[in-house]
């Protein structure tokens, strides 16, 4: 096997444990709370260490976090250490690539298992948002 494939099923697997995270499992659980409490837009949720502020689009009713590039990149490389992989020991532009793809992972499986949608959220953050209700559903 090729270098760049245990590379992508290394950042795959990082992916996969860190969608595990308390972090997202907060986001879940803030949708079921927003849901249930029927929550309107500006209102604000707290779980754990984590807050989410209710949103609205054209069709949902969502919960929104936004958390620093740095402290998912830390539960990365945490989780990286665990399979083996040091970032620290890697040369910038490598630990930049592996990073991106990290990204590109978490996205994609964050999206298809747990309907968290990821974006770019102010100064360089991102946002990771779920909808909670439809707003047609119960008004």
């Amino acid at each position: 096997m090729d270098t760049n494939q245990i590379n992508t099923n290394q950042t795959k697997k990082v992916a996969q444990m860190v969608s595990q995270a308390e972090i997202f499992q907060s986001v879940s659980y803030a949708a079921v709370k927003a849901r249930a409490n029927r929550l309107e837009q500006g209102a604000i949720i707290r779980i754990g260490w984590h807050e989410f502020v209710i949103d609205e689009d054209d069709a949902d009713v969502n919960v929104q976090m936004i958390k620093s590039r740095g402290e998912v990149e830390g539960l990365a490389a945490a989780k990286a250490f665990e399979l083996g992989v040091d970032l620290k020991s890697m040369a910038e532009c490598q630990r930049s690539q592996w990073i991106g793809a990290f990204f590109n992972e978490l996205r994609d499986i964050l999206q298809k298992w747990h309907q968290i949608k990821v974006g770019q959220g102010p100064g360089g953050d991102l946002s990771f948002e779920k909808a909670a209700y439809r707003k047609d559903l119960g008004r």
